[in-house]
């Protein structure tokens, strides 16, 4: 004999669901084009003009890019030397300025 087991829908609580909805979304709303237009413009403002109540994180972030500016500018004086070509060492101290900017920006307090 044959034993039938009915089977019942699960009730699903529909506020915890979209509860549960909601939060994703959340979390993804970063990743689509208003979102990610005002972040850009925010990380810009940061960078070039500075932010008095910049966290110590995104100070920290700031001083790295620097860096990475600064890097760039000691190898492009570098292949200036090395090729003697005048326009690298121009090129160099706009690297330079700018990176001398982000370092001033993420000091400023």
């Amino acid at each position: 004999m044959r034993r039938v087991v009915k089977a019942y829908p699960m009730k699903r609580d529909e506020t915890e669901l979209d509860t549960y909805i909601e939060s994703i979304k959340d979390r993804q709303s970063n990743l689509v084009w208003p979102d990610t237009m005002h972040n850009s413009r925010a990380v810009d403002e940061i960078l070039w003009k500075g932010s008095r109540n910049a966290p110590l994180v995104q100070r920290i972030g700031i001083f790295i890019f620097a860096f990475v500016f600064v890097l760039a500018g000691l190898t492009v004086i570098s292949m200036a030397i090395e090729n003697k070509v005048w326009y690298l060492c121009a090129l160099a101290a706009v690297i330079f300025m700018v990176a001398g900017r982000f370092i001033r920006n993420g000091m400023r307090k």
